[in-house]
Parts: C-alpha cells; sequence; structure tokens
C-alpha cells in the first residue's frame, strides 16, 4: 500500500473516530436533558437534537450566552409569572461573536413573581380577562362574558355570556399565572398548566419552569 493510500485511509479512519464522538455527545447531552426533573414539562417540539455545524476545512460551535433580565411579572398580586431568556451564539473563524443555530439546552425559563395574595374582594383573573371582551361584537352582538374553565384545556382563554348558555374561546392562551382551575395553586405558564405555589417566603421567585429547546 502507497504512502497516499495509507494517508487516505488514516484520515478516513479519524473522521469516523471523530464523528462517532460528536455523535455520543449530543446523544449523552440529550439523555441529561430528558432525565431533568422538568422534562416533564416540555412538549416534544421543545427537545431537539441538533447536529454541531460542520465544513470541509474546519468547525464552527455554537453557545449559550448570559441569561438576560427577567420580564416584567404578569400580575400585581396572586402570583404572576416572568421569565428570562438567553442568546444563542457562535464564534466565526475570525474570531467575531455572531448569531448561532445550534444550541442545545435552556433558552427560556420561568418563575413565579409577586406573589403576595390580592386584596380582598378582587375580582377573578381570568374573569378580568374574559371581561375585555365585553366591548367588542361576538358575531355582530355584544355579551358580558365571565370564566369558564373547560377541561382538559384549562388553559384556553373561554368565557361564557351572561344570560345564556353557551360559551366562546377568546384567546388560545390566557395571562401567565392563571389559575389552572378555582381553588388551585397551579398556574398556567404558556398555555400549559404547570404544578405551581402561591408561597414564596424568601422573596426571591420561585422556578416554576424551563423550556428545552433551540434558538434560530
Amino acid at each position: 500500500m502507497g504512502s497516499a493510500e495509507k494517508s487516505r485511509c488514516s484520515f478516513k479512519t479519524s473522521m469516523r473516530k471523530t464523528i462517532n464522538t460528536s455523535i455520543f455527545l449530543e446523544l449523552l447531552v440529550l439523555s441529561v436533558i430528558l432525565l431533568t426533573p422538568f422534562a416533564e414539562s416540555l412538549s416534544t417540539r421543545d427537545i431537539r437534537l441538533v447536529r454541531r455545524e460542520r465544513s470541509v476545512t474546519g468547525r464552527s460551535i455554537s453557545f449559550w450566552g448570559a441569561w438576560g433580565p427577567w420580564s416584567g411579572c404578569s400580575r400585581s398580586c396572586g402570583g404572576g409569572v416572568a421569565s428570562q431568556v438567553r442568546p444563542c451564539l457562535r464564534r466565526r473563524r475570525s474570531g467575531t461573536i455572531g448569531v448561532g443555530h445550534h444550541c442545545v439546552g435552556l433558552y427560556r425559563q420561568y418563575k413565579q413573581c409577586n406573589t403576595k395574595p390580592c386584596s380582598y374582594g378582587s375580582k377573578d383573573f381570568r374573569t378580568e380577562q374574559c371581561e375585555t371582551y365585553n366591548n367588542i361584537p361576538f358575531m355582530g352582538k355584544f355579551y358580558d362574558w365571565y370564566a369558564f374553565v373547560k377541561e382538559p384545556m384549562v388553559c384556553e382563554l373561554n368565557c361564557r355570556a351572561t344570560g345564556y348558555r353557551f360559551y366562546a374561546k377568546h384567546a388560545d392562551k390566557v395571562v401567565d399565572g392563571t389559575v389552572c382551575r378555582p381553588g388551585s395553586t397551579d398556574v398556567c405558564v404558556n398555555g400549559m398548566c404547570k404544578v405551581g405555589t402561591i408561597k414564596d417566603y424568601c422573596g426571591c421567585g420561585l422556578l416554576l419552569m424551563l423550556v428545552k429547546s433551540i434558538a434560530y
């Protein structure tokens, strides 16, 4: 076997080892993600395995940037929700930083905020959302709306018309922090019912949910 052929065989063997190692590491990352306590809160579209970018001359690896600031709280009392995100970045071959597309891990996370109970006699938060549609015509007429929880889609904004026996879905999602059901401490976050609590003894906010996804 000539030196050129030996060189090609050695190169192919090296490439196979590199690819197999990369695939193993990616599968290991995905396994860790799936086995975290928060995995049960994810939909399948939120968990994706994306291979690192490869080129003939080299590789460009994406990485997560720092977490951004927390958003404003969705409620002033009674337990709202705040969120924060972090960007997916990529170091170019020139050394500059650009937008990445292949980050695997946590993209967005939520926490509970403003957990102090609302004043006595305060209106139900879901009903407040329904009442915003009182001055909007529905099928050519105006109605007064109040909250209606439809199982199992408890995080949709369904409202019943006062004095009538029908309801309407006014929004696909209620505002984050809306309780899933009357009397429950579970809250809706991004259209999904999450196990929550209105107790926050340290005043630092309680982590409700982590969203594992990739940045685009």
